[in-house]
């Protein structure tokens, strides 16, 4: 559990610092992950940098869990985050 919260803490900064190579790292372990855990990490990463990436990304995870309205939580918690 340390391990997973490492990786995703490290994803996080690494992506905040929106270079190319860390965009793609954060959409590869979006794409990858095994575990809702993960890729909310992936996708909360990803979130933080407007752009393209960031919309796919956000349209995907809504489009995949809106059915059991996961999708509204996660996006109402993003945009209290991006508006701060």
């Amino acid at each position: 559990m340390a391990r997973r919260a490492l990786k995703n803490t490290a994803l996080a900064y690494l992506t905040s610092l929106e270079d190319p190579s860390y965009v793609e790292l954060a959409l590869s372990e979006y794409k990858s992950a095994t575990n809702l855990t993960d890729q909310f990490a992936a996708l909360a990463a990803l979130a933080q940098n407007p752009g393209k990436t960031r919309d796919d990304v956000l349209a995907d995870f809504y489009n995949k869990w809106q059915a059991n309205g996961l999708s509204e939580n996660v996006f109402e918690i993003a945009s209290k985050s991006l508006a701060a």
